[in-house]
C-alpha cells in the first residue's frame, strides 16, 4: 500500500514552452533547407552565345524559351535561334541567338520600327523592300549618307547578376537609342532657261534651293517663275527669263548693268 501512495505522488515531467519553440523553428528551418536543396538539384544548365558572349543561366524552366524569358531576354519574330523556344531544357544544352537590331525607317511620308540583321544602310533598305533612284537623298541619324554606310546600332550589354545565382541578359532596346534611316524622295522637275529646256532631279525643298543646288547662277534683273521660295513639287516647271548685260554711257559716267527691256527706252526707264 505504501508502494502505491508513493507511486501516485511521483510528479510527471513535461517539455518546457520555450523548448517546444526552439524545437517548432528547428523542424521548420530543417524543411526550408531541404527544400532549397531540392530546388538547387532540380535546376538545369543553360548555355546561351549572344553576341560573343557565352552565359551560364541555371533555372527550373522546362523549355528554352521560359529559360531565356526568366533569365530576362525577351525574343522577336526577327531573332535567329538555333533551338526552337518550345524545345524542352536538358543539362548542358546551348543555344545560339543572333538579335535582329532596331531600326527606325521613314520612306515616303511614313515611318515605321523594323527589326533586321543588316549591317549597312543598303541592306536595310533591301530588307525592307525599299528602292532607291540615284537623285535620291538618304539619311543617316540626320547625316547625309550612301547604301554602302555601316549601320550603328544598339548592341547588347553583358550578362548582369540574376536571381538563383544565374545570370540576366540585357536587352538591346534599353541599351541605346535605334539608328534613324530616312529616304527623301528626288522630285522632276522640268527647267526652261531662256529657251533652253532640262530635267532637274532635286531633293530641296524650294526652287531657289534647287537651282542652287544644280549650280545655276542667277543674275541682277534674271526673273525666275514660279519665285525662288517656291515650293518644289515633282511635274513642275520652272522658267528663267535671262537678262542682257547693257553698259550705259550718260555725262562721262559709265553704268553697267543687266535688263530684260527690249529698247533702249525700257532700259532708260529701268535706271530712272
Amino acid at each position: 500500500m505504501a508502494v502505491k501512495d508513493i507511486a501516485a505522488k511521483r510528479p510527471e515531467w513535461t517539455i518546457p514552452e520555450w523548448l517546444q519553440g526552439l524545437l517548432a523553428l528547428g523542424s521548420a528551418i530543417g524543411l526550408v533547407a531541404l527544400l532549397l536543396l531540392g530546388l538547387a538539384l532540380t535546376r538545369s544548365s543553360l548555355t546561351v552565345v549572344m553576341d560573343g558572349h557565352r552565359i551560364q543561366v541555371r533555372t527550373h524552366a522546362r523549355t528554352v524559351g521560359s529559360a531565356l524569358r526568366q533569365a530576362g531576354l525577351e525574343l522577336h519574330p526577327e531573332d535567329r535561334i538555333s533551338l526552337e523556344p518550345d524545345a524542352p531544357l536538358r543539362p548542358g544544352t546551348e543555344v545560339q541567338i543572333e538579335r535582329a537590331e532596331p531600326v527606325w525607317l521613314s520612306v515616303d511620308g511614313q515611318t515605321q520600327q523594323l527589326r533586321t540583321h543588316a549591317t549597312t544602310v543598303g541592306g536595310v533598305l533591301a530588307g525592307a523592300g525599299v528602292q532607291t533612284r540615284p537623285a535620291d537623298e538618304i539619311r543617316l541619324d540626320g547625316q547625309m549618307v550612301d547604301l554602302d554606310t555601316p549601320l550603328n546600332g544598339g548592341t547588347l550589354r553583358p550578362a548582369q547578376a540574376g536571381r538563383a545565382g544565374g545570370q540576366r541578359l540585357a536587352n538591346a532596346d534599353i541599351s541605346s537609342d535605334p539608328p534613324q534611316v530616312c529616304v527623301l524622295r528626288a522630285s522632276s522637275i522640268t527647267l526652261d532657261d531662256d529657251g533652253v529646256v532640262t530635267t532637274l532631279h532635286t531633293t530641296a525643298p524650294t526652287v531657289g534651293q534647287a537651282l542652287q543646288e544644280h549650280g545655276l547662277t542667277l543674275f541682277l534683273g534674271d526673273e525666275v517663275l514660279p519665285g525662288l521660295q517656291s515650293s518644289v513639287e515633282s511635274g513642275m516647271t520652272v522658267t528663267i527669263h535671262r537678262s542682257v548685260p547693257v553698259r550705259i554711257d550718260v555725262d562721262g559716267h559709265t553704268i553697267l548693268t543687266r535688263t530684260r527691256a527690249e529698247n533702249v527706252a525700257g532700259v532708260l526707264g529701268q535706271e530712272g
